[in-house]
């Protein structure tokens, strides 16, 4: 299984449910990165998210810069579409190449 995050120039106004990394440890997960969750605000979720991912989507402009920085970081690989007019062909491409 491959996991590729589109991120959008969109967010959560707060957190989410204060136990939600508690939750997930019920689930079975236990990962260092649900510390992210402690407080899990919408970046703090995507950053969560990205230790999963194995690629990223930039959708839109006006992508939170501390988020690309953090993926860049875990060095996932990524595309910026956000200033393609006709990106089906790049979004395959980039899809081919995760699953390969």
């Amino acid at each position: 299984m491959k996991i590729v995050v589109s991120l959008y120039d969109e967010t959560f106004p707060g957190t989410l449910d204060l136990r939600v990394a508690e939750k997930l440890r019920a689930e079975g997960i236990d990962d260092p990165a649900l510390a992210l969750l402690a407080e899990p605000t919408y970046q703090n979720v995507m950053k969560f998210i990205g230790t999963y991912a194995d690629g990223v989507v930039y959708a839109e402009a006006g992508i939170d810069p501390e988020l690309k920085t953090y993926y860049k970081e875990l060095k996932i690989p990524a595309l910026d579409v956000s200033q393609m007019e006709n990106h089906a062909d790049e979004i395959a491409e980039f899809y081919e190449k995760i699953l390969s």
